[in-house]
């Protein structure tokens, strides 16, 4: 599935030397891992805003304790002093942290 770009936005200060924005694409496996989610889980306000997070979350999906605390800690806030998500991608964040969980309980 090919996910449509939200156009860029002027940045200002020092958002240009962050060392996250030398990856802003998608990454392959990234799509493979979007792709086999279900439609209702799909992050696409997440994998359109925040690309590094998806590539992120994606890779480690199948490390339960890594991809637990990576989701919760988005959930909670623990960016690094970084404002929150919009409230779409925070949404979308729930939902994928809910299947996340939901899928562990199924396969204990």
């Amino acid at each position: 599935m090919r996910i449509p770009p939200l156009p860029r936005q002027p940045t200002s200060g020092h958002a240009d030397l962050r060392k996250s924005n030398h990856l802003d694409g998608i990454l392959p496996m990234s799509l493979e891992w979007f792709d086999a989610l279900p439609l209702d889980v799909r992050p696409i306000r997440l994998i359109r805003q925040y690309p590094r997070l998806v590539n992120l979350v994606a890779s480690e999906w199948n490390n339960p304790p890594v991809a637990g605390t990576l989701l919760t800690d988005l959930l909670n806030g623990d960016r690094g002093g970084r404002d929150g998500f919009p409230a779409a991608v925070f949404r979308e964040l729930r939902a994928l942290h809910d299947h996340f969980y939901n899928g562990l309980s199924l396969n204990d």
